[in-house]
């Protein structure tokens, strides 16, 4: 899905950074966070999930003018407790078709633009 939906979203003229987990993301954050329009990821990953990514991002990042869009098997509902405390936090659930993926991206992002997501 990472590289199909990357592949979709260069296509439609998004720079795309690629983490592999969200230890990955924090380094990607860190070294590119001035290209960071939104951010893209999936509840379940390696070495640091969505949850925790999200809780360090509002911990340390409060001020961030992107949203995160975060693509989870359950249903927003079992996540609202912990995440109504995060602005701008979107969930989609999976499997995400071709189309949702890009609508959201263009409602969230600068659809076109040449800006990372």
């Amino acid at each position: 899905m990472r590289d199909v939906g990357s592949a979709l979203l260069e296509e439609l003229g998004y720079d795309v950074l690629l983490a592999e987990n969200g230890a990955r993301a924090l380094e990607l954050y860190a070294e590119q966070n001035k290209r960071i329009d939104l951010v893209l990821m999936d509840m379940t990953m390696p070495k640091m999930n969505g949850r925790e990514l999200c809780d360090w991002v509002v911990k340390n990042i409060p001020d961030r003018g992107f949203p995160i869009v975060v693509l989870t098997s359950r249903a927003e509902t079992e996540h609202r407790e912990w995440a109504g405390n995060i602005d701008n936090l979107h969930f989609m659930e999976k499997p995400v078709s071709m189309r949702a993926l890009t609508a959201i991206v263009e409602r969230l992002g600068n659809s076109g633009s040449g800006q990372s997501s």
